[in-house]
């Protein structure tokens, strides 16, 4: 039996570096000065930016209301922000989109990504469910571009927990979740309609459990050891 943990792996990501720049980072936040005068707090300031913003501004000249608010290094477009600011921060229902084309649409606390959310990288893949901390953390589902899939429980950008995962190649596992490893208990049903209901870990069936053919009837039921029949 196959390892099928692959896709999971590559799920959890810190999202907020894939839509700011990895340039040189100067501070830990510090606020700056739009080209309209407009002061907007940055969380991660780097050498060369500069900022637009398009919409109002409060009495201590802080970026106010909604509005569009666009990030440059060195005249370069790094993110474009479309949403409500409170008091010179990003807060609130809004988008963040990064040339690329990915982008995050839903709550956002000074920048964090924090609540509900949708996710969208370059290549089609998405997310959508609760986020904290700018990672998947909670209900969700993860949809990758080459067609697997999972729904259940995400903890700092894995699944963790109760989930089902759906592979392209017509598998499908139902059940426990560690880290972002098929590890647990568990049913995975494959492409032959033939299943497995027991114990994984890593991906494959590990310790006590019984494959099935499709009728029902026991092929093999006992120990295993890294997805092969032992006893």
């Amino acid at each position: 039996m196959k390892n099928y943990s692959k896709h999971i792996l590559v799920g959890g990501i810190l999202l907020l570096t894939l839509l700011l720049s990895a340039g040189s980072v100067l501070a830990a936040g510090n606020w700056i000065l739009t080209k309209e005068g407009v002061k907007v707090w940055d969380p991660a300031p780097q050498q060369g930016e500069t900022a637009t913003w398009s919409g109002n501004r409060d009495a201590n000249g802080c970026a106010s209301g909604n509005g569009v608010l666009n990030a440059y290094v060195n005249n370069l477009l790094q993110v474009t922000y479309e949403g409500p600011m409170v008091a010179g921060k990003v807060t609130g229902k809004g988008k963040l989109t990064a040339p690329s084309g990915a982008s995050y649409t839903g709550n956002l606390v000074d920048w964090s990504f924090e609540g509900q959310g949708i996710y969208r990288s370059a290549d089609g893949s998405y997310y959508q469910g609760n986020f904290a901390n700018n990672q998947y953390n909670g209900n969700g589902v993860a949809n990758w571009a080459d067609g697997a899939s999972y729904e259940g429980s995400f903890v700092n950008g894995l699944p963790d927990g109760k989930g089902t995962f759906k592979m392209t190649n017509g598998t499908t596992y139902r059940g426990d979740m560690v880290k972002g490893q098929i590890s647990g208990q568990g049913r995975i049903t494959y492409a032959d309609a033939t299943y497995y209901i027991g114990t994984f870990l890593n991906g494959q069936p590990n310790g006590y459990g019984t494959l099935y053919k499709t009728d029902g009837s026991v092929i093999n039921q006992g120990n295993w050891s890294n997805g092969k029949f032992s006893k």
